[in-house]
């Protein structure tokens, strides 16, 4: 078959006006009390959901910007207080590792390393100290020296130090967001932390606050607070994969993670004039920590000697994060605008469960969808612009039946079929014969 003779049997069988029949929105008022106070309920849901939790709660109307920020750390003995190594009990009994050296006492400089670091620091708890001195035969610079031949160890100890969770840190940390800062550079978008009041949170503690920190005064607190606000203790057992049984944390060393969250979207409406901070203080779960340090005498001299210093320790990284924000129309209108969405979808949810579901869909359906007269029928029969003959064409003519335009569209196939010329040389008959035999059926 061609593709004009598909194409003309194809408007044979179907009717145009049903084929490109044209849906419309009609309001259908459904005087159902269940349908309309579901609906109604759906409407005030989403509407509250609109404006109580996007807009309101969640602060909608503002724009958001993430801060950057620096964070500077330094380490300090505790003020009048005294450390004596024999008052803490991995001091007195080393196990599982009897072969540690006696406790020793460092210093403020001397328990920190690497110095000046940036948003990160490191107090040591455990030192593996090894002498070590160069082979004259292996000088540096030498190609033909192996590295293991480079220093001869020559005495080695292990200690711990005494009184690290006493030690006092001070944070100096600043922020500002870069978006809304050179657009308006006031001490709303960014400042420094000693100007904001901050608070630290104890991990696994809903809601808890560990510390509070004022307005004007720089951050303080004891390695052994910032412990507490983890949940962790130094004299746990380690669970880091490398470590020995019954090592604990402050033999192998341990990473703490401290994020300083800002924020300016501390009310129920609005923000603050200042912005605000808090500590969020977890332990990196199985790892432990370790730097070396060497220290040498005189590296130059071909028998010279280093101290090598194999430290363990408190390792604290600092993370600045959290979100700042500022009224904003467009923001406003978006959310609202997606809000609106959700009210058509109200409406779409209430008519899939009247015509599909409920007890009654099929009389929801029959007064949803309404079927109009085929307009091939009206204009042939001119009364297509004439209401009271379309009122009364519709009185007569079940135009709600969808069964209606199949018997229709049936009986155009049927009269389209009759009156179809048929090739009769195609299927090689007499024509004349056949035109006998319809004359005769005529």
């Amino acid at each position: 078959m061609s593709f004009t003779e598909f194409w003309n049997e194809f408007w044979e069988r179907h009717d145009p006006d049903n084929v490109f029949a044209y849906s419309t929105m009609k309001v259908v008022k459904i005087r159902d009390r269940w349908l309309g106070l579901f609906h109604l309920a759906a409407l005030l849901g989403i509407t509250f959901y609109i404006v109580g939790i996007v807009i309101i709660s969640r602060k909608g109307y503002l724009e958001n910007g993430t801060p950057v920020g620096t964070v500077r750390t330094s380490l300090r003995m505790p003020f009048n207080t005294t450390i004596v190594a024999d008052d803490y009990p991995y001091c007195q009994d080393p196990s599982p590792y009897p072969s540690m050296d006696p406790c020793e006492i460092w210093d403020d400089n001397d328990l920190l390393f690497p110095h000046a670091e940036e948003s990160a620091m490191t107090a040591t708890t455990r030192v593996a100290q090894t002498v070590e001195t160069r082979d004259p035969k292996c000088v540096e610079n030498n190609a033909k020296c192996k590295d293991s031949q480079t220093y001869t160890e020559e005495s080695k100890r292990w200690y711990y130090l005494a009184g690290v969770e006493s030690y006092t840190m001070r944070v100096e940390h600043s922020m500002l967001v870069p978006q809304f800062y050179f657009q308006d550079p006031s001490g709303a978008y960014a400042g420094a932390g000693v100007n904001m009041a901050g608070k630290m949170m104890r991990k696994g503690k809903s809601g808890e606050v560990y510390l509070n920190f004022v307005a004007g005064e720089p951050d303080q607190f004891t390695i052994q607070d910032l412990l507490n606000a983890a949940g962790v203790s130094l004299d746990d057992n380690s669970t880091s994969p490398t470590s020995d049984p019954g090592e604990t944390w402050r033999h192998s060393g341990i990473v703490i993670e401290v994020i300083i969250s800002y924020s300016n979207l501390n009310t129920f409406f609005g923000t603050t004039s200042r912005p605000e901070y808090t500590y969020y203080v977890s332990q990196v779960p199985d790892t432990e920590f370790k730097v070396v340090q060497p220290l040498y005498e005189n590296r130059t001299s071909p028998s010279g000697t280093r101290i090598v210093y194999d430290r363990h320790g408190i390792r604290v990284v600092f993370t600045q994060s959290g979100s700042l924000g500022r009224f904003s129309m467009v923001s406003l209108l978006i959310n609202f605008a997606s809000g609106l969405a959700l009210l058509k979808l109200a409406t779409i949810v209430v008519d899939t469960l009247a015509i599909y579901v409920m007890k009654h869909k099929k009389a929801y359906r029959y007064y949803k969808y309404q079927y109009t007269a085929d307009f091939s029928d009206l204009r042939d029969d001119n009364i297509a612009n004439d209401i009271e003959k379309l009122k009364a064409y519709e009185r007569t003519h079940d135009l709600d039946d969808e069964d209606y335009y199949k018997r229709r569209e049936m009986k155009n196939r049927k009269s389209s079929a009759r009156e179809r010329p048929v090739n009769r040389e195609s299927y090689g008959l007499d024509i004349n014969l056949l035109s006998d035999d319809e004359d005769a059926r005529r």
